[in-house]
């Protein structure tokens, strides 16, 4: 059983999030041309909500079936997961409130974000649909490592990092999920290993920690070697205080 990855997920998901943006973009531009043409705001807006509905419905159906795949799963024929579904009812209700922020001539309006970044953003969610595709469609027997990017972190990924690695049914979000401080900013990414292969990356290679700490040999009595799970609640906690000295 190979191990997968969803480190592509830029690369993976760049043509999706082109379509996306470029669907919701000229739905606003339906959005106005109808209002110049006589239509009310009103019934406007409920066209431009079905249409920013139908783009987010396609962009993270699409997304979610190309993180399905990375388990060699056919993306033409998976269905969202439970946890999914949810995921895209909240941005639909978001893009609901887009539609009446453009009917009430919000983005336009000084010290409002305009159209084109809040556009983005739902762009940027497609990285939680593709990672979700992966969750959703791995196999039981995986284990499921967070990985951190080459970035500066919030302080929610890299504690999930260290308290890697998880199961199908433990992991507790998803890179681009919402649900870390970073929201749909993050750049993690998701290792999925089988059980027989899986093991915790080390630090540093073995022989020098052991030149330079010597082999802990007997353990005095009353004590013992810390296990893996406290391991991780110890590197939890140095990094928590290496973060707030910054």
């Amino acid at each position: 059983m190979p191990a997968t990855t969803t480190r592509n997920t830029e690369r993976a998901l760049q043509g999706v999030s082109d379509r996306l943006q470029l669907a919701m973009l000229r739905a606003v531009d339906r959005y106005h041309a109808a209002v110049e043409g006589g239509a009310t705001p009103v019934s406007a807006a409920v066209t431009l909500t079905t249409d920013l509905h139908a783009a987010i419905d396609e962009g993270y159906r699409t997304a979610y079936g190309r993180g399905a795949a990375v388990q060699g799963v056919d993306q033409t024929t998976v269905e969202l997961s439970p946890r999914a579904q949810g995921e895209l009812s909240r941005q639909k209700r978001f893009a609901f409130r887009l539609a009446l922020d453009v009917a009430r001539g919000f983005p336009s309006l000084p010290g409002r974000m305009s159209i084109g970044p809040r556009v983005t953003l739902y762009a940027r969610a497609l990285r939680g649909a593709y990672n979700a595709g992966a969750v959703g469609n791995v196999a039981n027997n995986y284990q499921i490592w967070w990985r951190l990017s080459e970035t500066e972190h919030c302080l929610d990924c890299p504690p999930l990092h260290f308290s890697s690695p998880y199961t199908i049914t433990n992991i507790p979000t998803y890179p681009g999920a919402g649900a870390t401080t970073c929201r749909a900013n993050c750049t993690c990414f998701l290792d999925f290993q089988p059980l027989d292969e899986a093991s915790e990356p080390q630090d540093e290679p073995i022989p020098v920690r052991e030149r330079l700490l010597g082999n802990p040999g007997v353990v005095p009595e009353g004590l013992k070697l810390p296990t893996a799970a406290e391991k991780r609640i110890v590197r939890d906690f140095q990094h928590r205080i290496a973060f707030a000295a910054r």
